[in-house]
């Protein structure tokens, strides 16, 4: 009941942050935007996942097939919002298999504190509140997944992991590196098992493994290169220092190790990003690191890579190490609370004061440092602290009506920020656009100064005599095409 209650505030509480993001155009990026069209175009356009921001189908950039899974559930209320609901619910219910496991190994106490602390972690709270992702949908089947494992339920342990590997290409590295640690587990940790028990986790583990380097190499060299008729380019896109192709990174960072302490020395963030993962649980991960070991992999994509979000807490990327940290924290307290000798009531008493540390660490990082609404800011006048969270005001509440009003047949072209409020339809497009039927923009946003084809080509189709002026107030300007009939009026 108490777990359920948890869920349920956390579900509540998020997805009302996630919304007023989204409705106050507060989103960083058009990921919202391409995602709410990609999954309207599969439903209603046949188009397999299209969007206009990518050019084509999602799967051109990412192999995401966990959206096919997803997709039942948004033809219920086909909506942005529906989307944002299943992603915060999804990682909410993380909650669950995070309390079985502290509870199997500490105590049902410790579950509901395991789980209180996985609703109050503050990176969670950032791959939630960033925008909807196929990585957030990570986080849950790798925390089931380990469940399944430690009860020997082997065939819903492998459920999950092909979940997990459904969700995006590089989560088949943590995948490989989890079915070493199984094999690690087997030889090492398993002392008390059969030799054909012994054998049978070694060759699960050795399955995993090869399952998931080989679905890496299909995904990278064979199903996106098919929907985008080239190259995958992102390893060179971000780690082109390192090397051409992830093997040649790989083997270059094992070679030369001085490459990551100076990556660590050339920006300090990663060194914050690192302690931000391990801080709010007192660093108990550390103490169950052949499981945190899992993490390392991905780890190191986030770390060494050129793209600084990508070691930021307060983005997508560190949902596939959140597992692998709780569990490896859950073990470490349960190896600080059995060291030395002492009666059952002893041991309680020291779980207690182990889980005291990660209890007040975890509330103050979630209070301090939370990328979310959550966080608190000092003021310098009374009541000295405030919650900031986006809010509707009445500009942006203009661009939500006017976004209502166009044609659903109507092709647009707008920016960042208004994108996602016009998903819902196939010729929308993020960016300065020719031949749309209408053009939308707020000049007052970043997305329009910071793109210099606005303001250059915007007044070039106008004097051409292209496009007409049809609503200009508070910064937000809507243009339609000349010729066009049966234009909208957007000034009622």
């Amino acid at each position: 009941m108490i777990l359920t209650l948890f869920i349920v505030i956390y579900t509540a509480v998020f997805f009302f942050f996630a919304c007023m993001r989204s409705l106050s155009s507060c989103c960083g990026d058009a990921d919202l935007g391409l995602f709410g069209q990609s999954f309207y175009t599969t439903l209603f356009c046949g188009d397999l996942f299209f969007n206009t921001y990518e050019g084509g189908s999602h799967f051109q950039m990412h192999n995401s097939p966990v959206f096919i899974l997803l997709l039942p559930f948004y033809a219920i209320h086909p909506s942005l919002y529906t989307l944002l609901f299943i992603m915060t619910f999804a990682l909410a219910l993380g909650a669950v298999p995070v309390y079985l496991i502290a509870s199997e190994k500490l105590s049902e106490r410790a579950g509901l504190v395991f789980a209180a602390l996985y609703l109050l972690y503050h990176p969670l709270h950032g791959v939630n509140y960033e925008q909807f992702h196929e990585l957030a949908f990570v986080v849950t089947p790798l925390l089931f997944s380990y469940y399944f494992f430690m009860k020997r339920r082997l065939s819903l342990f492998w459920l999950c992991c092909i979940i997990a590997m459904l969700c995006k290409e590089e989560i088949s590295i943590s995948l490989a590196a989890y079915g070493a640690y199984i094999c690690y587990h087997a030889l090492v940790e398993c002392r008390d098992i059969t030799p054909s028990e012994r054998k049978r986790l070694i060759a699960h583990g050795c399955a995993l493994a090869a399952l998931s380097m080989t679905y890496l190499y299909l995904s990278l060299y064979v199903i996106i290169p098919y929907f985008r008729g080239g190259a995958y380019t992102y390893v060179s896109g971000r780690y082109g220092e390192y090397g051409g192709s992830i093997g040649k990174v790989a083997l270059n960072l094992l070679v030369h190790p001085q490459l990551v302490f100076r990556a660590f020395w050339d920006d300090v963030a990663r060194v914050h990003y690192v302690v931000e993962l391990l801080l709010p649980l007192a660093f108990l991960s550390l103490w169950g690191f052949p499981v945190l070991a899992i993490a390392v992999p991905n780890l190191m994509i986030n770390i060494m890579s050129s793209y600084s979000t990508m070691y930021l807490t307060g983005s997508r990327y560190p949902s596939a190490l959140i597992a692998f940290i709780f569990i490896s924290a859950i073990i470490g307290a349960e190896k600080l609370m059995r060291r030395g000798t002492g009666t059952d009531l002893e041991r309680s008493r020291k779980l207690r004061r182990i889980l005291a540390f990660p209890i007040v660490l975890t509330v103050l990082c979630a209070l301090f440092l939370n990328p979310s609404p959550l966080r608190l800011y000092f003021t310098g006048a009374p009541p000295f602290v405030e919650i900031r969270y986006p809010r509707v005001i009445p500009h942006q509440q203009t661009i939500l009506d006017l976004a209502a009003k166009f044609p659903e047949n109507a092709s647009i072209a707008t920016q960042s920020g208004i994108y996602h409020h016009l998903c819902n339809r196939k010729e929308v497009y993020c960016g300065f656009r020719d031949g749309v039927d209408y053009i939308f923009v707020d000049t007052r946003s970043r997305w329009y100064t910071e793109h210099a084809a606005w303001a250059r080509d915007l007044p070039r189709l106008v004097e051409e005599g292209k496009y007409i002026e049809i609503y200009n107030s508070d910064y937000i300007k809507i243009y339609r095409r000349a010729d066009l009939k049966n234009a909208v009026d957007f000034s009622r």
